[in-house]
């Protein structure tokens, strides 16, 4: 089954837009990544939705708390969800691993994966 999960992963680098926790004490944290790409004279922006379960989710709220607009590299996997109110599919993506965060003009190589993080919060 581990075929299934390659299938869905994701690695995605971008700026974050915004963040926050859900509502109702809820301890998972949204966020949205603009990610822009150039070529030649043509621009192209697009944005994606990252959302990260606890203990990740806490690290991801630091982040965007120490630098609002912090360039990032995560790695994920992609989501799939039919909306409560508009009957649409929703795509999101689940944040299993934070790769790398820049923040004003500093780069810091993040080796956090869900697992480490969990064993530094025990």
């Amino acid at each position: 089954m581990e075929s299934t999960n390659l299938i869905n992963k994701v690695i995605i680098e971008g700026d974050i837009v915004r963040g926050s926790f859900g509502s109702n004490d809820n301890p998972t944290y949204f966020c949205t990544i603009k990610q822009e790409r150039n070529a030649i004279r043509f621009k192209w922006i697009n944005y994606f939705s990252i959302y990260a379960l606890p203990p990740l989710a806490n690290h991801l709220a630091k982040i965007v708390a120490d630098d609002p607009h912090a360039h990032i590299i995560i790695e994920g996997e992609l989501r799939t969800h039919i909306s409560k109110k508009s009957q649409d599919p929703k795509t999101s993506i689940l944040v299993n691993k934070i790769v790398n965060v820049s923040t004003n003009n500093q780069t810091v190589n993040e080796k956090n994966s869900i697992e480490s993080i969990a064993a530094k919060s025990k």
